[in-house]
């Protein structure tokens, strides 16, 4: 099986932003400026919000990020706490800078995935497979995982909040 098939976003708000997955090594928005997209590809899936933020090591397309107050990002990582957002390029170094989604579908780093599951940290990524305080809420799995790869729903904001305080 192939990995599932990113969007092509074509944003609508505000004007000017030309293609989402351009990286730059300088940044080319204000750090935490957002916009508004709509799929026109064939995965139709519909409408996404994005935010530009700094990039961090390893970083590949569909990397779940933890969001700093200072919009720079880490791969999310167990007891996380905070906004979450998938990287929709490589944006492998804190030299670089690209868009992140934050609501709507699209494609996500997946480990074990099942379809219509919440979705729980794992590194970089997510899983379906329960752990205690890691949840992601405001993020679902839309389909199970294909070559590590998920497609996922962030009907609100996703966050992690490290439930159980261990």
């Amino acid at each position: 099986m192939a990995a599932k098939t990113a969007g092509t976003w074509a944003v609508y708000e505000p004007v000017g932003i030309a293609d989402l997955t351009v990286v730059g090594t300088t940044a080319l928005h204000d750090l935490g400026k957002r916009c508004k997209a709509k799929d026109l590809g064939t995965t139709a899936y519909g409408f996404g919000e994005f935010i530009y933020l700094k990039g961090v090591t390893s970083t590949v397309r569909g990397s779940v990020v933890l969001v700093k107050d200072d919009f720079t990002t880490s791969l999310l990582a167990a007891r996380d706490k905070g906004a979450v957002a998938v990287a929709l390029a490589v944006c492998d170094a804190n030299t670089k800078y690209g868009w992140y989604q934050i609501v709507g579908q699209g494609v996500a780093v997946a480990g074990t995935v099942s379809a219509n599951l919440p979705l729980y940290i794992t590194a970089g990524g997510v899983t379906s497979s329960a752990t205690t305080g890691e949840q992601i809420v405001g993020m679902r799995a839309v389909s199970a995982a294909d070559t590590n790869t998920a497609v996922v729903n962030m009907a609100t904001y996703p966050a992690v909040c490290d439930f159980d305080n261990a």
